[in-house]
């Protein structure tokens, strides 16, 4: 019986199952599982598949992006071509843009499968932390100049006793 770290070896050595994928059944098989908006697309960055996650967050009926141009989605394309992960925004079909963080995984015909995280939900979450951290040290302004106005106030006063 061979040890784990071989198994782990002979497993390593084997081709990566997405990379392989080549009948559209099972890309769309797999596309429709994904918990997350995916879609692939070719060579030429021509969509050929869509989830429908991808759509509703991007505001199409389904299968609508298949045929497009990446161009048509994204807002900026040359990020998909390094093929590294990172936020990129995508764009909705009435041209707002949606922050994502893209994930990408290369297939046999020179294509690309991509994941879509969004991510305006974090985004919208640091806007409303950091306008209540603006809210709070403008209290603490305010506060602070309180206190000051009321110790001249009350140093004013012993002066004004003396007299």
């Amino acid at each position: 019986m061979p040890r784990a770290s071989q198994q782990f070896a002979d497993s390593a050595d084997e081709a990566d199952p997405l990379t392989g994928i080549s009948s559209s059944s099972a890309l769309d098989d797999l596309l429709r599982l994904s918990p997350i908006a995916s879609f692939a697309m070719d060579g030429s960055h021509i969509l050929t598949a869509a989830n429908h996650r991808l759509c509703e967050m991007l505001g199409y009926a389904d299968g609508e992006p298949v045929g497009m141009n990446l161009d048509r989605i994204a807002a900026d394309p040359e990020a998909f071509l390094t093929g590294i992960a990172g936020d990129t925004a995508l764009l909705r079909s009435d041209g707002a843009e949606v922050l994502c963080q893209m994930f990408f995984h290369p297939m046999t015909d020179g294509g690309k499968l991509v994941f879509a995280v969004d991510l305006s939900a974090r985004a919208k979450a640091e806007r409303d932390t950091l306008e209540s951290e603006k809210k709070r040290w403008q209290s603490d302004r305010i506060e602070a100049l309180g206190r000051l106005a009321g110790g001249i106030a009350h140093d004013f006063n012993n002066f004004l006793a003396v007299l």
